[in-house]
């Protein structure tokens, strides 16, 4: 009995098993038929599709044919269903109850997927147009340069160009263009006005993303020939996600192919040392100078081997070697005179001449050409001419109230004899207001030639002192191996005769010259130039008195008296030694300027002034010195006063010297 009821609910269970599957494959002959429909409105990609379902489908069916087989083993069956279709408290579900959904998982899968990819889409979109983080600022995005011709003339007109470029999505603000010329440049124009008077500077403001522009500048260049200068320029901006100043640089050499003038020089290669000869130097303009290039002129450098006595036409006032060309002038020449002058044992004598351009007249020159004058020198000349101021024939320094004693020695040294000799002295020396800075009133000549004055320029006046046979009867004639010495003096003004503060020259220059007839040719022979440097008046003089020379201990009051009226002082030292057993009173020192310091180990007093100005012409040191012992054999108190200064107009230092300071036994 138990047996047939077992049986009997295996059976139901197993009914129910077949009603149970068969739904499924209800269910997904529904679904099957649904998506069958929706793809095949829909495009041949998503057919692709249509299989994969089917082949899940007969994969459901082989389910359920499998199920079919195991229903021959009841027990197995019962199992397998049972562990399949059971609800949690084991009893089965209603089969009645299942519904077949009308939308597939499968089509509501696709719509999700197709929704997410459209959100994403949208997100992106919003992410890279809307939320995109800003550019970096980038110094290499900033683009500078300036492009022009790197090798021009001198005196042409050029024209240089200034590209600039943001190249990136920063703009820049305050932005300032800088352009430093070369020393040569002369600014004309350009395309974009400059913001200073400078004409080197040029506000842009604000430089927008990818923004670009250019400056021309237009001018003449000059310079050194052969010599590279450079253009540079500077680009000073912000960038608007910084708070510094950036700057971008470029640069352009530039090079002075030659000169806006050629220059011819003609001289006589082989000369007489002394004898005045001829230099004739031509000048004529290229084709391509423009008007605006600045001051041109030719200048001599005789550093002592030249003597000029004239020029055609003649030199720039103040300046005997130089000679500025005229404006507009096509073609120049300059004829100068002079004679080369033999140094030591050499037998050639090298003269430069340079030609010259200038901006302005307080600007540096530049080079633009320069030819040496190279000059064989004749030395077995038939006649000699040397001459000495105060016994030297070489540049010396002076000062006023000096006298200046010239020597003149003219000898035959040839063969024949030398006829109808001139001779010529020349004193060149400052002047103020015509009038000499030599006191010619007491010029002394014992063979009484001829004197006559002559202003050279507002700063020089010369005095021409002439000797021929109707002063000095030998220079008629002078016969081989014989000589004629000339002596003349005259003294330099000092402080009692004049201001000298108004004389603003410095040198005093004496030469000569003689001319003279040898066998019917007649010839000029010139001597060396002496230059003496004009320093200042300054003087040192001591000065002691004895307070109560009775006494066992006698006290002696010693001054030192500086004393200067032309040019100012600077750097003055000044010492002196005490004698014998004697004392410099503690105390006694009385300094108007600068410092005085007693050293008692070596018994020396310094006194150092570091500057005696123009208006100030007394400093007076004085000081106490107490003699304990009275030494019969001692004779001095003190040594001499040995110091120096230097002057600042000259540059030259000055030596003093005064006096020892005397005892009165």
């Amino acid at each position: 009995m138990s047996k047939k009821i077992t049986q009997k609910k295996e059976e139901e269970t197993t009914a129910k098993a077949h009603v149970f599957v068969d739904n499924i494959i209800d269910e997904d002959s529904v679904q099957e038929k649904v998506v069958n429909e929706v793809i095949e409105q829909d495009d041949p990609p998503k057919k692709e599709k249509k299989s994969e379902l089917k082949k899940k489908t007969s994969k459901k069916k082989h389910v359920v044919d499998e199920v079919e087989m195991h229903t021959y083993n009841k027990e197995k069956m019962s199992e397998d269903l049972m562990d399949i279709y059971k609800n949690k408290d084991g009893s089965l579900p209603d089969m009645s109850q299942f519904q077949v959904r009308k939308h597939g998982r499968l089509i509501r899968a696709f719509m999700v997927l197709v929704t997410s990819l459209f959100f994403l889409a949208v997100v992106a979109w919003v992410g890279f147009f809307v939320f995109q983080p800003p550019a970096s600022f980038s110094e290499d995005a900033i683009v500078l340069s300036i492009s022009g011709d790197e090798e021009v003339q001198a005196g042409s007109k050029v024209r240089y160009r200034i590209r600039y470029r943001n190249d990136q999505e920063r703009l820049l603000s305050q932005a300032v263009l800088q352009v430093r010329y070369p020393e040569g440049f002369i600014f004309s124009e350009s395309s974009f006005d400059p913001s200073n008077e400078q004409h080197d500077e040029w506000i842009l403001g604000t430089i927008n993303q990818y923004d670009s522009g250019y400056i021309d500048i237009y001018g003449v260049m000059n310079g050194d020939v052969g010599k590279e200068q450079s253009f540079r320029v500077f680009l000073n901006y912000y960038p608007d996600n910084f708070y510094s100043e950036f700057q971008k640089v470029a640069t352009v050499s530039v090079r002075i192919s030659e000169a806006p003038y050629t220059m011819e020089v003609n001289y006589p290669e082989d000369v007489v040392a002394g004898m005045e000869v001829p230099i004739e130097i031509i000048l004529k303009k290229r084709e391509y100078i423009e008007q605006n290039t600045g001051k041109v002129q030719i200048v001599l450098q005789p550093d002592g081997v030249f003597l000029k006595t004239k020029s055609v036409p003649e030199s720039n006032e103040f300046y005997p070697y130089r000679w500025t060309i005229p404006e507009g002038v096509d073609e120049y020449t300059l004829t100068v005179y002079g004679s080369f002058i033999q140094s030591g044992d050499g037998a050639e004598a090298v003269l430069p001449i340079m030609l010259q351009g200038l901006l302005s007249s307080d600007s540096d020159p530049f080079l633009y050409a320069e030819k040496n004058v190279t000059i064989s020198l004749v030395t077995d000349l038939a006649i000699s001419l040397r001459t000495a101021i105060n016994g030297t024939m070489h540049d010396f320094s002076v000062h006023p109230g000096e006298n200046l004693l010239a020597s003149m020695v003219i000898r035959n040294n040839g063969e024949y004899p030398l006829e109808h000799v001139r001779v010529r002295g020349m004193y060149q020396a400052p002047s103020y207001n015509n009038r000499s800075l030599l006191d010619w009133a007491n010029y002394e000549d014992d063979a009484d030639g001829l004197l006559v004055g002559e202003q050279v320029n507002d700063e020089y006046r010369m005095g021409v002192m002439t000797w021929d046979e109707r002063h000095i009867e030998s220079l008629e004639e002078i016969a081989p191996g014989e000589e004629v010495t000339i002596d003349v003096m005259v003294p330099i003004l000092d402080s009692q005769d004049t201001t000298l503060t108004n004389f603003s020259a410095t040198n005093i220059t004496y030469s000569s010259d003689i001319q003279y007839t040898e066998n019917g040719e007649q010839k000029v022979l010139s001597a060396s130039p002496i230059i003496m440097i004009m320093n200042s008046d300054t003087a040192l003089d001591v000065r002691s008195e004895v307070r109560d020379d009775e006494a066992e201990f006698d006290t002696h009051e010693v001054t030192w008296v500086l004393t200067n009226t032309f040019h100012e002082l600077k750097d003055i030292k000044l010492s002196a030694e005490l004698f014998g057993n004697t004392t410099l009173l503690e105390g006694s020192i009385s300094v108007p300027a600068g410092d005085a310091v007693y050293d008692m180990d070596s018994k020396k007093i310094t006194w150092k002034v570091e500057s005696m100005p123009n208006g100030l012409d007394v400093l007076a040191l004085s000081f106490a010195v107490e003699r304990h012992e009275k030494n019969p054999s001692q004779t001095f108190l003190m040594s001499k006063v040995i110091g120096s200064a230097i002057d600042v107009v000259t540059g030259e230092e000055i030596t003093l010297v005064a006096d020892e300071v005397l005892l009165h036994e």
